[in-house]
């Protein structure tokens, strides 16, 4: 009994803490949105949106690897098996590095191309080195992410979720911050990128 109110406990966290990131997500995309497209305009937000849905494209490759991590951890995890876990743990973190490989791979072919995609003269030069640091915040989530399956088929996905609130809230204002002080798309990348290092570290 006390383990079925345990779970049922945890699942509302879960479900708690997933519809207040969502919120937190909301309200701080509309707000550095704005500022965005404030500081750097249209066009930037269009460049920015185009990379982030070609990375979302050869992230498929995935192919929902995630799901099936939690689904075989839950058994060794309800059996405290230590050996079994370390060997799953093990496996997925070299699959996951291909997997990183492979992206970063991908987007290394496409690299001298990406200029192609745009007509006329853009406002944001050196469109590739753009593209690379979205392949960089991409390829360092794949390195790390297996590490959460683990919690995430613990139960406590809401551990998480309150520390990609916290991170959520103090990148959002950092990049602000940085856009309004530098107005350099470049820095605004970067901080994206050290605060994504952070989270999975």
């Amino acid at each position: 009994m006390n383990s079925v109110t345990t779970r049922t406990g945890k699942s509302l966290l879960n479900i708690m803490s997933g519809v207040t990131l969502q919120a937190v997500l909301i309200g701080l995309g509309f707000f550095s949105r704005k500022v965005f497209v404030d500081t750097l305009g249209f066009t930037v937000l269009g460049i920015n949106g185009l990379f982030s849905n070609i990375i979302a494209f050869v992230s498929l490759i995935e192919l929902g690897i995630g799901t099936a991590i939690i689904c075989n951890l839950y058994k060794p995890l309800a059996e405290k098996n230590v050996p079994a876990l370390q060997g799953l743990m093990s496996f997925y973190g070299k699959t996951y590095r291909k997997i990183a490989l492979t992206i970063s791979i991908i987007c290394a072919a496409m690299l001298p191309f990406v200029h192609l995609l745009f007509k006329g003269e853009m406002s944001v030069p050196h469109l590739r080195i753009v593209f690379a640091l979205f392949t960089v915040e991409t390829v360092i989530a794949y390195l790390f992410v297996y590490k959460k399956n683990i919690i995430i088929a613990d139960q406590k996905q809401f551990l998480i979720n309150s520390i990609l609130i916290t991170s959520n809230i103090i990148s959002t204002a950092a990049q602000i911050a940085v856009l309004i002080y530098t107005k350099s798309y470049f820095y605004f990348l970067a901080v994206r990128i050290v605060f994504r290092l952070a989270e999975n570290l």
